[in-house]
């Protein structure tokens, strides 16, 4: 199964906002000092073509992505700099499962 441009962001709700305005379908986990919310399933993490994780802490959990195309960057970076984490995250899905972007 293809799922195009299927994209999981593991961030805040503006993440998800600006995935959708570049045409990623996203789906956003969020962990904080309540826990975790919309957790990603095993099945949804295995469809994405790429996890993004924007964090300032490791993530609970983090391996997870694995077996995933996965760009990381901090929240700030995100913020400052989304473009190149979109651009970051079109490069990734032609790299092998398991490869990894660091911004």
């Amino acid at each position: 199964m293809y799922q195009r441009r299927s994209t999981h962001l593991h961030g805040s709700g503006s993440t998800g906002e600006v995935g959708k305005k570049s045409g990623h379908k996203v789906t956003v986990e969020t962990q904080g000092a309540l826990g975790s919310e919309n957790q990603l399933t095993e099945a949804q993490i295995a469809a994405a073509d790429v996890a993004v994780i924007i964090s300032d802490i490791n993530i609970e959990a983090a391996d997870r992505f694995e077996n995933t195309r996965v760009v990381r960057c901090t929240i700030s970076h995100f913020l400052r700099h989304s473009e190149e984490v979109m651009t970051a995250i079109d490069k990734i899905r032609q790299a092998p499962r398991g490869s990894e972007i660091i911004l």
